[in-house]
């Protein structure tokens, strides 16, 4: 890559976050997840093995954990079995996952503002977000974004933007 390249390169990528900060700014958490219905959650008695398994049949990285009424205890996924299980040499037949899940996952409102999101996965260093609603029963598990969700939806936005050298990127 020649300087040149790398200046056109940084001009096409601030181009771009001009062209996208504005309908970005307008997003709420509940935007990204659309019209996705499937909500996942795991209990917080579940073996590892069986929450390992879970996750590889829901086709995600991290999940809820929740009590019998929906209320979020944790988070567990796929880097917790790696760093508090397997390099711990434990076995995950008999570990259940409300030993080593995270605890006190970053929650938002689903009406959250993406940007907002964004800054919290950032500065918390997680890359993903509890997403809770605010009902009678007080605040119950809605789902979860990740920041590959939000980067699936900075893509279509660049795309719809015109910009085809993120075509790729959105499908």
């Amino acid at each position: 890559m020649t300087p040149n390249d790398s200046v056109a390169s940084a001009q096409l990528v601030t181009g771009l976050a001009h062209s996208i900060a504005a309908p970005i700014s307008h997003l709420r958490a509940a935007d990204v997840v659309g019209d996705r219905t499937d909500i996942f959650a795991m209990r917080p008695s579940d073996s590892v093995e069986a929450a390992a398994q879970k996750l590889r049949n829901w086709h995600v990285r991290t999940s809820a954990v929740c009590d019998d009424v929906g209320n979020v205890a944790g988070i567990f996924g796929q880097s917790d079995i790696a760093s508090r299980v397997v390099a711990c040499g434990l076995d995950p037949k008999h570990v259940v996952v409300r030993e080593v899940m995270t605890c006190e996952p970053v929650c938002v409102d689903v009406e959250t503002d993406l940007m907002t999101c964004v800054q919290l996965m950032r500065r918390h260093g997680i890359s993903h977000l509890v997403l809770t609603r605010t009902n009678a029963e007080g605040e119950q598990y809605f789902g979860m974004i990740s920041a590959n969700d939000v980067l699936g939806v900075v893509a279509r936005l660049a795309t719809d933007e015109g910009n085809a050298w993120f075509r790729d990127l959105a499908s």
